[in-house]
């Protein structure tokens, strides 16, 4: 039978903020309250995208947490780590392209909020 070892979860920390942090946003994201049309400015108006700017801001706090995290335990690893059973492993190749996606992430958010204010893409 195999323990449960909780020094595997420092290991897995930037996919656990990752996950965690994503699926907050996303509940926060279906359950936030949107302008009615009385609210909403005329069409040419870009303050309309402030009601769930701050969305954007939540998304990009999560990666960069992510970020931190996976810069932490990219320090911390010397060998790979197998982590449960084999079904993780842990090692410097894999966290070097969780922060290399993270970081691509990361500026795609930051990069969408003027996009779509733009293109008047903006849904939700």
């Amino acid at each position: 039978m195999m323990m449960f070892d909780t020094r595997a979860l420092l290991y897995q920390a930037p996919l656990l903020l990752l996950v965690v942090g994503g699926l907050a946003v996303l509940l926060l994201e279906a359950f936030a309250r949107a302008p009615s049309f009385a609210q909403l400015a005329p069409e040419g108006d870009p303050s309309t995208a402030r009601d769930r700017n701050w969305l954007m801001w939540l998304a990009a706090l999560v990666l960069v947490l992510t970020l931190f995290a996976a810069l932490f335990v990219f320090r911390r690893v010397g060998t790979p780590r197998v982590l449960y059973g084999g079904m993780l492993i842990a090692d410097r190749y894999a966290l070097f392209f969780c922060l290399l996606l993270v970081g691509a992430a990361l500026l795609t958010v930051l990069a969408y909020g003027g996009y779509a204010r733009e293109h008047r893409v903006e849904h939700g």
